[in-house]
Order: structure tokens, then sequence, then C-alpha cells
């Protein structure tokens, strides 16, 4: 059986997050040369998987007072 999410995600440039949030590179290669290409600021991403510790600080900000920095992980904690 297939709920259609790992389809959806086949036309979508996917990233995971390391670490240290940086973003690394899973697929969607034509479509993020097109983008360039394009010179395109933004381009919208599917995140795969996060790294066990950057996900401890996205949580931790969540907790937190803290301003919460810029990083396209984390607009959706704004």
């Amino acid at each position: 059986m297939n709920d259609g999410l790992f389809l959806d995600t086949l036309d979508e440039v996917t990233v995971d997050v390391g670490r240290n949030g940086e973003l690394l590179h899973v697929d969607g290669i034509h479509r993020l040369t097109v983008a360039k290409l394009l010179d395109l600021n933004e381009i919208p991403v599917v995140f795969l998987i996060r790294h066990k510790e950057w996900t401890e600080y996205r949580e931790k900000l969540c907790e937190g007072d803290e301003p919460i920095p810029d990083h396209p992980d984390l607009r959706d904690l704004k």
C-alpha cells in the first residue's frame, strides 16, 4: 500500500539536515540545477531526515524564549 507520500516527494528537491543545520542534498538535482540557472533565490524543498542533535536543538528553541535564527528548517517555528 502506498499513501502517496513517497510519490509526492519524487518531484521535489529533497534534503536531509545535519547536526549543525547544514542542508545535505538528497534528490531533485534537475530541479535544483534549473533553479540555479534561473537565478531563483528560493525553491520549495522536502526535509526527509533530521540529525538527532538538530532535532534536539529545534525542540530547545520551541521551549525557550530566545530568538529563532533564520534557517529554512526553522521557519515553521516562527
